[in-house]
């Protein structure tokens, strides 16, 4: 017996403070009938614990039922050291929920009285109020991965064409062929150039002097870039060359004459190609030179030799595109 009733002391301000709610609830439902034809704004009542545990409570549920349901009824009090609100609407509907603090209470009280959407029933004393669960939406998409710059691909081209080419004072005319090697990293190039001119000779009449020819051989080390034109490419390029030229003169009854010099050059040149798809392309060249002039004099019988020249090429270029 004495073992029921400690338990009973212990159990007895919980218990207590329930029976109270209890009690509210019915008292609530009761007066609900009467109440509801003259309905004249929301009634509050907040019990002297709760007040004394919460001073000031009374008038902030009192500005919170401001523009709410006329006839709610609204029942605050203390219980276990924690609040409980009891909301009873118009048409009997009775809600009780447990607040921890006096912001939890306001927020039960504001869901209660201004939005009630259906009959609520009451927590479990042992069971706390859950909020709402909302589920965020995730989109199942990962990321896409920024596609990586595109890297270009080296390729090799090979050229080879006719030339005719024309030298500076006192005026030389060649003819020949011409070798290309290069190598494209768009827009890029670079490449190699060798040009061979077995058959020249002077512009002016030296027939009636005796027999004359010119040869030339060159060598250019070139750079540059490729620029599209619509349906053509462009290649721009410049670097640095060698060049040899032999001259030979032979009069009539005489010993023949033979001098020949090595001239460094600066060299530009110019290619206009096709830019389809097909891997062998014509293509029409200008490749200009430029030396140094020379005091050097020739050999007796012999013109000076020329420090520029220009020289035009029709040939085939291949590679892949």
């Amino acid at each position: 017996m004495a073992l029921g009733t400690a338990r009973w002391q212990k159990r007895g301000a919980p218990l207590t403070g329930w029976l109270t709610a209890a009690a509210c609830v019915i008292g609530s439902l009761s007066a609900s009938a009467g109440h509801a034809a003259e309905c004249t704004g929301p009634e509050l009542d907040v019990d002297a614990e709760a007040k004394a545990l919460h001073p000031g409570l009374e008038a902030k549920v009192q500005a919170h039922l401001a523009g709410s349901d006329p006839c709610a009824r609204v029942h605050v009090l203390a219980t276990g050291g924690k609040l409980v609100v009891i909301v009873t609407l118009k048409d009997g509907r009775t809600a009780i929920r447990r607040a921890n603090d006096v912001d939890d209470l306001l927020d039960a009280v504001d869901a209660l009285v201004l939005v009630p959407t259906h009959a609520v029933t009451a927590a479990p004393a042992d069971e706390p109020a859950v909020a709402p669960r909302f589920t965020p939406v995730v989109k199942d998409e990962a990321p896409k991965a920024s596609a990586p710059a595109s890297v270009p691909t080296p390729r090799l081209e090979f050229a080879a064409a006719a030339t005719a080419g024309l030298s500076g004072a006192p005026g030389f005319a060649g003819f020949g062929l011409q070798g290309l090697a290069q190598l494209h990293v768009a827009p890029s190039l670079l490449g190699v150039v060798v040009r061979y001119e077995p058959l020249g000779g002077p512009l002016a009449d030296t027939d009636s002097r005796g027999r004359f020819r010119t040869m030339s051989m060159s060598v250019a080390a070139v750079a540059g870039r490729r620029l599209l034109l619509g349906s053509m490419q462009l290649d721009l390029l410049a670097g640095l060359g060698l060049v040899a030229l032999s001259q030979e003169f032979k009069a009539p009854g005489e010993k023949e004459v033979r001098s020949t010099r090595l001239d460094p050059r600066l060299v530009a040149s110019l290619r206009l190609s096709d830019s389809g798809a097909a891997s062998l392309r014509g293509y029409l060249g200008l490749d200009l030179t430029a030396g140094w002039p020379t005091s050097q004099e020739p050999a007796p019988g012999l013109l000076a030799f020329p420090s520029t020249s220009a020289t035009l090429s029709l040939g085939l270029l291949w590679g892949g595109k």
